[in-house]
C-alpha cells in the first residue's frame, strides 16, 4: 500500500503551538513519508516556520489483492524422531518418486502423502474463503500428526495432515481484521539524505505444527503395571487364593489350613440346605468343590 492522504501534526517552535493539517500534495506526502525535515518545504504550503513533524497517519491506497497466489504451492519437508525407540521417519515415503513429486498436489482422497500443497486447497481445507483471506490476511495452521505403532511394519507409520485457521478471533475484529504487518526499506540518496519506504503488507502466514506419538510393546513394564493394578484393588489376593484352592496339587492341605470345618448338625438350626460351600473370611475366595 502507498499513502494517498496524509494527516499529520506539527510542533512549531516559533509559537509553541500544535497544529494539525491534511494535504494531498504529493511533494509534502513524499517528504513526510520518508521522515524528512519539512521546515523549508512547509513554508510554501502552510504559514508556519521552524516546524517539525510530531506524527502522521497515512490513508493507505491499496491495489487489488494478488489473487494468483491461490495457485502458488508450498513444499514441506518434515521428519520426526522418537529417541526412546531410536526411530526416525520422514514425510518422503519410499513410494514417492521424482516423477510423482513433479506432478502431484496434496488432496484428501488420492494424494494424502504428497508433500506439495496448493495454497487455495489449504485455505479450502481450513474452511476459509480465499477472497476474504487475500483481502485482510490471516494465519493458517498446517498440522502434521505422527501416530505410530512400532510393533507393526514401517509402512504403517505415516504422517496425517490437517488444516485450521489460527487467528479465527481476528475475523470479528472491526479495528484490525485479519493479519497484517509493517516493514521498512531504508536507503540513502547520492546527496547523503536518508529515506525509507514503509510498507503495510496483508499476508497469509502458514505455521507448520508437528506432533507425534509412538508406542511399542514391552513385557517388563506390562507386568509391572498389571501387578500394580491388581495390588491396588486387592485382586491379587483373591486370584492367588483361587489358584491355590483349586488348581495346585497341594490344594487339600491349603484348604485344611485356611478353612475351619463345622459339622452339619451344628448348623441345622440356622441353615436349611443340603449343600454348602466353605468360604474364606479374609479374602472372599471360595472352593469350587461342594462340601457334604
Amino acid at each position: 500500500c502507498v499513502c494517498d492522504d496524509v494527516h499529520f501534526t506539527l510542533v512549531c517552535a516559533s509559537s509553541l503551538t500544535v497544529k494539525s493539517f491534511h494535504t494531498k500534495d504529493i511533494s509534502v506526502r513524499a517528504r513526510l513519508f520518508a521522515w524528512a525535515a519539512v521546515g523549508v518545504l512547509l513554508n510554501s504550503v502552510f504559514p508556519v516556520t521552524l516546524c517539525d513533524v510530531f506524527m502522521f497517519v497515512c490513508s493507505p491506497l491499496c491495489s487489488t489483492p494478488m489473487m494468483e497466489t491461490e495457485n502458488f504451492t508450498i513444499f514441506i519437508k518434515n521428519s520426526i524422531r522418537f529417541p526412546t525407540f531410536n526411530y526416525t521417519k520422514g514425510n518422503f515415503l519410499p513410494n514417492i518418486t521424482k516423477k510423482y513429486i513433479s506432478e502431484c498436489n496434496f488432496d484428501m482422497v488420492n494424494n494424502t502423502y504428497c508433500p506439495i500443497f496448493r495454497v487455495g486447497d489449504v485455505v479450502r481445507y481450513a474452511q476459509q474463503n480465499f477472497t476474504n483471506l487475500a483481502e485482510h490476511g490471516g494465519v493458517i495452521g498446517i498440522k502434521i500428526g505422527w501416530m505410530c505403532d512400532l510393533d507393526k511394519s514401517d509402512d504403517h507409520c505415516n504422517p496425517s495432515y490437517s488444516f485450521t485457521r489460527l487467528d479465527a478471533m481476528s475475523q470479528n475484529n472491526t479495528v484490525s481484521p485479519g493479519y497484517n504487518f509493517r516493514f521498512a526499506k531504508y536507503f540513502k540518496m547520492e546527496n547523503g539524505t536518508d529515506y525509507r519506504t514503509l510498507v503495510k503488507a496483508y499476508a497469509i502466514r502458514f505455521d507448520v505444527l508437528v506432533n507425534g506419538n509412538a508406542g511399542k510393546f514391552n513385557m517388563i513394564p506390562t507386568l509391572i503395571n498389571m501387578v500394580a493394578a491388581f495390588t491396588s484393588v486387592g485382586v491379587g489376593t483373591v486370584l492367588c487364593d483361587i489358584i491355590l484352592l483349586n488348581f495346585l496339587k497341594g490344594a487339600e492341605q491349603y484348604k485344611a489350613k485356611k478353612f475351619e470345618e463345622v459339622k452339619y448338625p451344628a448348623l441345622n438350626h440356622v441353615l436349611m440346605c443340603t449343600q454348602t460351600m466353605t468360604k474364606s473370611n479374609d479374602s472372599g475366595a471360595f472352593s469350587i468343590e461342594p462340601y457334604s
